[in-house]
């Protein structure tokens, strides 16, 4: 029988960070609509086949908006919910200068955008001729995910010492090299230009560290690399001691800590 429920595609912009949110809307969801999930590798494909009647997009307000599927966005209930709403107002002006397409052009087509906070709304309305009711500041919502699972009840796992990883430039999740990544990065001035020399020296301290910490204690070490470092690269440091774990690939920081 046909399915009669209107359509919702949920943009899952970094897996590793935003697949959680997206399940949460997607359960919240199915009772009215039929919802799927939509990614990096095909969600223009799929946008060429199928118009949703509504389309969230859960990215960095600043980034990978195309031009390309402006006209999904004007037929659709486009709303869009900010992942990285913590920027600093230097660095959202160096992501809107070298990473954004034209944002007058693409955000009338916008319905509802959900921010972090106050200065970002204002930083949008300085850069932007958007509307002000079209943004509203909501927090971020792994804020709210957190209370709920603060009450949660989990069973008791082995003390463990948790790691984050931010190593994108000298492990790339695409695989681009840490050359690649620095010569783009001086010859835009990117603040991060010197990233690859920080991610090391910060790299050794981390094993440093570690291996302090497995000599010395009884405390376990768990690893969570950041969505947009190449996962795999972590297993080498698991295979070197049993008492180092790599934490899921695809779940979330909350289901980490």
């Amino acid at each position: 029988m046909f399915n009669s429920k209107p359509i919702i595609f949920i943009y899952v912009d970094a897996l590793r960070r935003d697949l959680l949110v997206a399940n949460v809307l997607k359960i919240k969801l199915e009772k009215k609509f039929s919802v799927y999930l939509v990614s990096r590798s095909n969600y223009k494909r799929i946008l060429k086949l199928v118009t949703p009647d509504i389309y969230i997009i859960i990215k960095n307000f600043l980034k990978n908006m195309e031009n390309d599927i402006a006209d999904t966005l004007k037929k659709a209930h486009t709303i869009v919910i900010d992942s990285e709403g913590a920027m600093n107002e230097e660095r959202a002006n160096f992501h809107l200068e070298h990473m954004a397409i034209n944002l007058d052009k693409i955000l009338p087509y916008i319905k509802k955008s959900f921010v972090w906070n106050e200065n970002f709304k204002k930083f949008i309305n300085k850069h932007v001729s958007h509307e002000l009711n079209k943004i509203e500041v909501v927090g971020s919502s792994k804020v709210s995910l957190s209370f709920l699972c603060n009450k949660l009840k989990f069973p008791k796992r082995n003390k463990k010492i948790g790691f984050v990883g931010r190593f994108g430039c000298i492990n790339s999740f695409n695989l681009t090299t840490a050359l690649q990544t620095s010569i783009t990065r001086i010859f835009d001035v990117d603040e991060y230009r010197h990233g690859a020399i920080g991610e090391l020296k910060v790299l050794e301290i981390y094993i440093n560290l570690i291996k302090k910490i497995l000599s010395e204690t009884n405390y376990n070490i768990s690893i969570r690399p950041h969505p947009n470092e190449y996962y795999d690269s972590w297993n080498i440091l698991k295979k070197m001691d049993k008492r180092i774990e790599i934490s899921e690939k695809y779940s979330d920081f909350l289901e980490w800590m």
